[in-house]
């Protein structure tokens, strides 16, 4: 077990929790506008699994990688909202 925030992304949005369905998503009040602007990273984890070394070298090793901080998408996308959505619409404080 590890101490820390994880918020994995999954193919449809949600995951279950102690047998409670939750969103994935947790900056914007919107799931569809949250699920619509995740497309292309669902998109791209599709190809890579049909793909042999669509977009990643044969020799590493991305099981044994511990990924920290946020994903760059994920921070590209938070950034554009900032600007895009009202704080109504974004959980920001």
């Amino acid at each position: 077990m590890r101490r820390g925030i994880y918020a994995p992304l999954t193919k449809h949005g949600t995951i279950l929790v102690d047998d409670v369905i939750a969103s994935c998503y947790a900056l914007i009040d919107n799931i569809y506008i949250a699920h619509a602007s995740f497309a292309p990273m669902r998109m791209y984890h599709d190809i890579s699994q049909l793909v042999p070394d669509f977009g990643v070298s044969s020799t590493a090793n991305i099981s044994s990688r511990q990924p920290t901080g946020v994903h760059w998408y994920a921070r590209v996308l938070y950034s554009l909202g900032k600007r895009l959505f009202s704080k109504d619409t974004l959980y920001v404080h």
